[in-house]
């Protein structure tokens, strides 16, 4: 259809030019011809009149009387030219008189010499030409109707006969042969058109197909295109850029239409363009022509924020493009291995350093024990004794924490009832929490155990300790006071690396343990170091920066995994993902404290986030 459109309008714009140029030669033609034939029109009704003036006068010289004369010499002018039809060599000729109210014709082409001469009104406007001749006017009447015929008319009046004379010229005479050439003209010009068409399409077809499918080639790898592509014209010496283009990826990862877009320029769509760094890197393509790789950079504004990695050119025409790709999950992925190698290498560290440091504190606890059963009655060395064995003692504990850290400690796994073991815990729990804490510091503790839990694989004590670390950190979250939840439920991982910050829990069941607080949370900045060793945000001799790191390496070491939700001034949650035992979960009987919920769950990676300052951790 396109090309059929095309082609009526070729057809339709050489037709028009044609017509046009055509047109004006052949209108200047005939006004050439029809200012020549008004001369000769004129001419020849001025000396008709000059001759008909001159026969008069030569019979009025003879004697003849006036009436005489003037017969004498109409009979000669009708002789003269009856010959040609009593015509000029211009047109048609006419001598007449006036008779009170009519006009007399005495010589009229077409009429015979004998005749009855023909008499008009002298108001008829059919003889508006010689009315005017009679009256004593000479001129050039153009497309009057004289008898019936568009004319042109040249009238003279006879002054000594007291006659008039018109010589007229046919309207239509005069332009057929204009118009026959007009014709002739149009019929070659759109013979010529056509063949002219027909070639220029033969030729230019193949040519426009080529460029269609390399457009159409274009579009597509355009349209297909994984990474963004936004084309960009400068505006002035490059102060800004107006979006000319975009591909539906760019659509995607800018979240953006491309209708929204083009036209509009990139500070007013992306304000933070300036900020990144992107703004200098086109304005300096555009200057230099040279392609440029722009690193991954982190863009924000109030639509979208991420990383973004993009690689600029500019094009033979001027204009700027952009690729670019959203490389915020790769960079995350980047963080995690970075934080997973960086806790492997510490853990390695800490459990060899660990492990030599015991060996040396068995030997002193040795040692000192002896030294105390021989210092016999001296009170004052065995109380120096005894704090230095209360001391090692406290080194042991250290080291034994440093050990589950690092996956070494020895563990007793068995099949255990969470639930059971949660519940067992409560009186400790609550006297945990109420420790220096007046009733209006108090903090409510909440359960919502799930009555269809598996039961998991884990060590018993070890994990009762590293609930009740948890629970530590929890209450020191809540200096004034707040709630404490504990919640199991059942989990499915179905896919390798879910919700796992570190991406090493593979796809499975768990039994998962959750500790909510309303506390004071932990700030973003902390949120990756938590599980480090001797990492605390509390102050000095408050802690020891090694109650997560135990209850991390105690996670990793029952095969299962730990997550941290948390936000400034919205608590913190800290998730425990132990390992389904092998065998079938009892049924468990629903408690009066016991929350029903859905069994098992998909699991999810949860968002961790807070820009404040640190809650105390360790």
């Amino acid at each position: 259809m396109r090309d059929y459109k095309s082609v009526f309008f070729l057809v339709l714009i050489m037709t028009g030019v044609t017509l046009i140029v055509g047109g004006a030669a052949i209108l200047i033609l005939y006004e050439t011809a029809m200012t020549q034939e008004r001369v000769r029109l004129a001419d020849t009704a001025r000396s008709q009149a000059v001759l008909v003036d001159a026969v008069v006068a030569h019979e009025l010289a003879l004697g003849e009387s006036m009436a005489g004369a003037q017969s004498n010499a109409v009979r000669q002018i009708a002789l003269a030219h009856i010959a040609d039809g009593a015509s000029t060599p211009a047109g048609a000729f006419n001598l007449a008189r006036r008779d009170d109210d009519a006009i007399v014709f005495l010589v009229r082409a077409g009429q015979p010499i004998d005749a009855e001469p023909l008499r008009v009104p002298f108001e008829a406007p059919a003889v508006e030409p010689m009315r005017r001749a009679l009256l004593g006017e000479h001129g050039l009447v153009e497309n009057i109707d004289y008898f019936g015929e568009r004319t042109i008319a040249a009238h003279e009046p006879v002054s000594v006969a007291e006659m008039g004379i018109v010589a007229t010229l046919d309207l239509a005479e005069l332009r057929a042969p204009f118009i026959k050439a007009a014709l002739a003209v149009l019929a070659l010009a759109l013979v010529i058109i056509a063949l002219g068409t027909t070639l220029f399409v033969q030729i230019s077809t193949p040519m426009i197909e080529h460029l269609r499918a390399s457009e159409r080639r274009f579009r597509d790898l355009f349209d297909s295109m994984s990474s963004g592509v936004a084309v960009l014209s400068a505006v002035g010496e490059a102060d800004d850029f107006v979006f000319t283009d975009l591909n539906p990826a760019g659509e995607r990862i800018d979240q953006v239409e491309r209708g929204k877009l083009v036209g509009r320029p990139i500070s007013d769509v992306f304000p933070g363009a300036e900020a990144s760094g992107l703004l200098e890197v086109l304005r300096r393509v555009w200057r230099t022509g040279t392609p440029e790789p722009v690193p991954a950079r982190f863009y924000e504004d109030e639509r979208i924020r991420g990383w973004r990695e993009s690689f600029v050119y500019r094009l033979p025409g001027g204009e700027v493009v952009e690729l670019f790709d959203d490389v915020s999950e790769r960079m995350a992925t980047e963080e995690q291995l970075r934080q997973a190698q960086k806790m492997e290498v510490v853990g390695q560290l800490t459990g060899g350093v660990a492990h030599d440091f015991n060996n040396l504190l068995a030997i002193i606890l040795g040692n000192l024990q002896l030294l105390h059963e021989r210092l016999g009655d001296d009170a004052v060395l065995r109380e120096f004794v005894v704090d230095a064995l209360w001391s090692a003692e406290r080194g042991a504990e250290l080291t034994h924490r440093l050990l589950a850290f690092a996956r070494r400690q020895p563990l007793n796994p068995v099949v255990t009832d969470v639930n059971v073991l949660i519940r067992d815990l409560s009186e400790l729990v609550e006297r945990t929490l109420a420790s220096s804490r007046g009733p209006e510091n108090a903090i409510v503790v909440e359960r919502r155990l799930d009555p269809g839990l598996w039961r998991a694989t884990v060590d018993h004590s070890q994990l009762e300790s590293a609930l009740m670390n948890l629970i530590v950190n929890a209450r020191d979250a809540m200096p004034g006071g707040g709630t404490l939840t504990l919640d199991t439920r059942n989990v499915v991982a179905a896919v390798e690396g879910d919700a796992s910050p570190d991406g090493k829990k593979g796809p499975g069941e768990y039994v998962v343990v959750g500790i909510r607080d309303t506390g004071v949370g932990i700030a973003s900045a902390n949120i990756e170091r938590i599980f480090e060793p001797f990492f605390t945000t509390k102050r000095p001799g408050e802690g020891s920066g090694l109650g997560l790191s135990m209850v991390y390496g105690f996670a990793k070491q029952s095969g299962g995994h730990v997550e941290v939700e948390s936000e400034y001034g919205a608590g913190t949650t800290v998730r425990l993902y132990l390992p389904r035992a092998d065998e079938a979960p009892g049924a468990a009987v629903p408690t009066a404290e016991a929350a029903a919920t859905p069994s098992p769950v998909a699991l999810h990676a949860p968002a961790i986030d807070g820009p404040a300052p640190p809650a105390g951790i360790g």
